[in-house]
């Protein structure tokens, strides 16, 4: 449960949003911070019925106080209290310093209560003052997802992650959605894509590191088989898409290549870069090592940074090569599923993970409205190509050569 208020600096240093009824939060005495920051603890200890005590008393002493009133709301609903968590909040979230906060909890209890029309209706009311609600797109998301109503789940969840970049969750849960469609229109590299952006965002929530980590081996595994030309030699074949199609706008000449065709090539050339200790694929930890780093080497060799930052994901990966971090941070997105050579690697790299924890601390990834990971945003800073260019790389994705620049037209021919 998310706490608007910690610690005493975080009361001090409040900026609200306008005024509840006049009150304003960061005017606290220090009797109420301290009694606060009591009740907080207690909460955090899972002591929810003695933090209760003490937040009842606060409302009752500060009943205007926006902060004091929603970590009253936690304490009930974390007790299971969820029709008085429905009338409290209705009067709470009509305070002018209230956040998306208040209707996430008071949608939340209405679900629990099986009142799941009355939460979406919440949580689009939230939306309409606070658009940017991630939150709020995400709990929509979900109850769609238990009623089976996939495509809206999945709408849901794209628009989240669309409106507030830097929230991990709507991307687990459409990574989630797009693994289990799976399919050859794009699904299996946005699987990857989303599911690889929900873990850098949320590294500490382990049991989705591992769960997408296991999900990205199995795309591979199912996806890299080998086949023999007519002459006999082994070249791969890396199975995401149907078709490796160039887009062309009939009012202009721009032309644009799709981010999953792209993809695809760029793994085909890295499994024949390393086609000696790919076959068989098995989705072994050096396997993916490779195979991963040879696509990020080559979108940047043969493509320069097609996409720009609204595929943001793919400069980042390049940061924690460069920086000499990618086995290691390999090693933490797969590590559950081979914890043999994980051991192995860390015994011959002593070192290692903890420097790449401290460089990953030092340059998190993160998202915002110039830095995306969207298959709706991923045409914003992508280069414009003629279609002469655009074929040119799509060549050099066959043959790994970067394209020739085609020089600028002279004015005077």
């Amino acid at each position: 449960m998310k706490h608007l208020l910690l610690t005493i600096a975080t009361v001090l240093a409040m900026t609200l949003c306008g005024q509840a009824k006049s009150f304003d939060d960061s005017r606290l005495p220090q009797s109420a911070i301290k009694a606060l920051e009591n009740a907080i603890f207690l909460f955090d200890s899972g002591l929810y019925e003695a933090a209760l005590q003490d937040y009842d008393k606060l409302a009752h002493d500060y009943p205007d106080s926006y902060v004091i009133q929603y970590e009253r709301l936690t304490a009930l609903y974390k007790l299971g209290r969820y029709d008085e968590v429905e009338k409290i909040a209705k009067n709470v979230m009509k305070f002018d310093n209230a956040d998306a906060l208040i209707y996430h909890i008071y949608g939340n209890a209405l679900d629990n209560q099986g009142k799941r029309k009355k939460a979406i209706k919440i949580y689009k009311q939230g939306l309409k003052r606070f658009p940017d609600a991630g939150m709020l797109y995400l709990e929509i998301g979900i109850i769609n997802l238990h009623e089976q109503n996939y495509k809206d789940a999945f709408l849901q969840f794209q628009a989240g992650l669309d409106a507030d970049p830097d929230f991990a969750s709507n991307y687990y849960r459409a990574a989630q959605l797009l693994f289990a469609a799976n399919g050859d229109t794009g699904n299996r590299v946005w699987a990857m894509v989303y599911g690889e952006t929900s873990v850098l965002l949320s590294p500490n929530r382990k049991e989705r590191v591992s769960e997408m980590g296991q999900d990205m081996r199995k795309m591979w595994q199912e996806n890299i088989q080998f086949t023999t030309d007519s002459v006999g030699a082994l070249k791969a074949k890396v199975s995401l898409v149907k078709e490796r199609g160039i887009t062309v706008d009939p009012k202009c000449d721009v032309a644009m290549l799709a981010l999953p065709g792209v993809f695809e090539g760029l793994a085909t050339l890295a499994v024949d870069e390393n086609l000696g200790m790919m076959n068989p694929f098995t989705g072994s930890l050096k396997q993916l090592i490779a195979l991963r780093k040879g696509i990020v080497e080559n979108y940047f060799k043969i493509t320069d940074n097609l996409y720009g930052n609204s595929m943001y994901l793919f400069p980042y990966l390049k940061s924690l090569i460069d920086a000499g971090h990618w086995e290691a941070y390999n090693c933490y997105l797969f590590g559950t599923q081979f914890p043999e050579d994980m051991k192995a690697w860390i015994e011959a790299n002593p070192g290692k993970i903890d420097e790449f924890a401290a460089w990953f601390q030092k340059h998190p990834f993160s998202l915002d409205a110039t830095h995306t990971v969207s298959d709706r945003q991923i045409g914003r800073d992508c280069r414009k190509l003629n279609l002469v260019e655009a074929m040119m790389i799509s060549a050099g994705l066959m043959s790994g050569e970067k394209p020739t620049p085609i020089p600028a037209p002279d004015d005077n021919e």
